[in-house]
């Protein structure tokens, strides 16, 4: 008899090859999941847990010191997926922005710079060091176009048009909590802000960076800013601010307690209408059943805690529903994504399941 699928992969536009097919979950294969799961009762001791939940942002820093760049691949994916920005990104005059709540050290927001002529983009990060080494990718890549010839200022407009929001008047950009004056629009002290008088300033030079061979270069801030702490600071993105939203792998790595509050706060600096992607770890991962089966990572029910220090939790899109429509969103779509991937080198087959969403913000 042929065994029931209870969950699969709705994703259209994924197309099998010899390294990553869908596969479906059926019921026998959820029960055998459930059990593993459930046969892992202990959780770590209480000393440990605080420990690791009040050194999380430091076990970032050490995650990224010890892997640099190199464990992220970059996410090329997104442009597939997420087909609204490019429609933007490649409209003239644009001034539509996008904010990624956890950019890591570039991986989405890189790949989108490159083709996207015109779309302006927000990252911030609790890693000092995720942040740093994001700014230096982004150096690099500018120094190598210029070597290669290729136009600069057709990937680095400036960010005027979206300064052009009424909000950020020229008191604001002057004063000293004016993200353009420390943020990272500066590459090794090579840029200088444009002087400013704001009486006699017109509006395509006002409130820009420029390099010192005149090239404009300001489609790009990051910051760094740990969002389970509190609501995001004006001066990273006003209320109702961004076009666009990502949450890429990040909600996994934060306690549960604080998911409702982290996508509220999401929320509040989108504009109605605004999109926001949603790529995270789903229920009965391969991952998840590892842990489970050693018995020695468990925090709370489906939240486990990695060899490094950092967390990873396992949703199912019922959760993801929720949470985001408590916060204001209705769902466009909300699907999980299986793949079963196989080494190439070793010929390990390994079935992963991750939650891929779309929301909008009503």
């Amino acid at each position: 008899m042929e065994e029931k699928v209870i969950i699969k992969d709705e994703n259209q536009k994924f197309y099998d090859s010899d390294v990553a097919k869908k596969f479906e979950l059926t019921k026998e294969m959820i029960q055998e999941s459930q059990r593993i799961v459930d046969s892992d009762k202990d959780t770590i001791p209480k000393f440990w847990k605080e420990k690791y939940i009040n050194e999380s942002v430091k076990n970032w820093d050490k995650f990224y010191k010890r892997n640099n760049i190199n464990f992220f691949l970059d996410r090329h994916w997104i442009e597939k997926e997420f087909e609204e920005l490019i429609h933007s990104g490649n409209r003239a005059n644009n001034n539509e922005l996008l904010i990624e709540f956890g950019c890591g050290v570039g991986n989405s927001i890189l790949p989108l710079l490159q083709i996207s002529a015109s779309l302006h983009f927000i990252g911030f990060d609790c890693s000092v060091r995720a942040v740093n080494l994001f700014e230096e990718r982004w150096n690099k890549l500018l120094l190598s176009l210029g070597e290669h010839g290729t136009e600069v200022p057709e990937i680095c407009k400036n960010y005027s048009s979206c300064l052009d929001n009424e909000k950020l008047n020229c008191q604001y950009l002057n004063g000293p909590l004016c993200p353009f004056n420390y943020c990272s629009n500066t590459i090794n002290n090579k840029f200088d802000k444009n002087p400013i008088n704001c009486e006699n300033t017109n509006d395509e030079s006002k409130n820009t960076f420029i390099c010192k061979n005149n090239t404009k270069c300001n489609r790009l801030r990051t910051f760094v800013f740990d969002i389970v702490q509190g609501e995001i600071p004006d001066y990273i993105c006003y209320p109702n601010m961004a076009n666009y939203g990502l949450l890429i792998f990040v909600l996994s790595a934060i306690h549960p307690k604080y998911h409702q509050d982290v996508v509220n706060r999401c929320s509040k600096v989108l504009k109605p209408g605004a999109i926001l992607l949603f790529r995270d770890y789903g229920r009965y991962d391969l991952a998840q059943l590892r842990f489970a089966k050693s018995s020695k990572s468990k925090i709370a029910d489906n939240f486990y805690v990695r060899n490094d220090g950092t967390f990873a939790y396992y949703f199912t899109t019922d959760e993801i529903k929720t949470l985001f429509e408590n916060a204001g969103f209705k769902v466009i779509s909300n699907n999980y994504c299986l793949r079963e991937v196989t080494n190439r080198k070793t010929n390990v087959s390994m079935k992963r399941v991750w939650i891929q969403s779309k929301f909008s913000k009503i």
